[in-house]
């Protein structure tokens, strides 16, 4: 049997061999996995009920709607317990009653490989991969960069992946914090530089569902297109819907790149547009 993981680190040595004969013309697709390739969410609700439901989103949104002192600690503690869960260790908090509970959870309680099935892929989130892939140009390419829990969660989802997309260049799994029980989250940007050896993501394309991602990621140099997964709401102006994309469009892509390479060029320009988003409401 192929050990995965090792046929994962030959292949971004050679993606990393192949970048540095590029002489710097090249473009790196890096696409996010969860939420934006599977949909995710549902099923980790579940399963997070199903152990202890104040690690929930649910659970979070109900204590969201107080200001007191103590639903801001019960906001804290909500996710300590979830982040135990997730990374699989114990923790301590302190329950209604002021007494210190101890929780275990350092025994695996999340199946992966219920998550990673075709059930819960978006739709046409493969084949719209695999049209980019076939249709690029000579010095595009392709990784998946997506964050991980415990190695465990990182080996299913990197052998899933290559099952699904065995074109691709290869699969970047950091793990989600600095260090387990921390908050910093680990830079998707800093991993991919390292592990490719590049001095910056001038050249790179994230497209990933989270904005603080993004952030990161555009500090480095490179462009970042956010993925809406509840696609466009209400509040988003003309320029989210010309930077951002709610599936994943070979040209919808295109189209945000040009985009966002011109706003950078041209500061005034989103200006522009606000500016027309103000006067049309003023016409309605």
């Amino acid at each position: 049997m192929v050990d995965i993981m090792k046929y994962n680190e030959l292949k971004l040595t050679e993606l990393k061999e192949k970048i540095k004969d590029c002489n710097g013309a090249y473009r790196l697709f890096c696409i996010d996995v969860d939420d934006v390739l599977f949909d995710i969410i549902p099923v980790m609700q579940k399963v997070l009920a199903s152990i202890d439901y104040r690690a929930t989103n649910k659970y979070r949104e109900e204590i969201s709607k107080e200001t007191s002192e103590d639903a801001k600690a019960e906001f804290k503690k909500s996710y300590l317990i979830l982040d135990a869960i997730l990374e699989e260790h114990k923790c301590i908090i302190e329950n209604d009653e002021g007494k210190k509970e101890k929780l275990d959870f350092s025994k695996p309680l999340i199946d992966y490989e219920k998550f990673y099935v075709d059930e819960n892929l978006f739709p046409l989130a493969i084949e719209f991969i695999k049209f980019m892939i076939l249709n690029k140009s000579k010095n595009d390419f392709f990784i998946f960069v997506s964050h991980r829990n415990p190695v465990r969660e990182a080996i299913i989802k990197t052998r899933r992946l290559y099952e699904l997309v065995p074109e691709i260049d290869g699969i970047i799994t950091p793990p989600f914090h600095e260090e387990i029980g921390a908050e910093q989250m680990s830079n998707k940007g800093l991993f991919v530089m390292q592990i490719l050896e590049l001095d910056n993501l001038d050249n790179c394309i994230l497209i990933d569902n989270s904005k603080s991602n993004g952030i990161r990621w555009r500090k480095l140099g490179g462009y970042d297109i956010r993925f809406l997964p509840e696609g466009f709401q209400a509040y988003h102006t003309l320029t989210d819907h010309m930077s951002k994309i709610t599936k994943l469009d070979p040209f919808m892509i295109q189209f945000c790149i040009s985009y966002i390479k011109y706003a950078r060029l041209h500061p005034e320009y989103p200006d522009e547009i606000h500016q027309l988003e103000k006067t049309k409401k003023l016409v309605k």
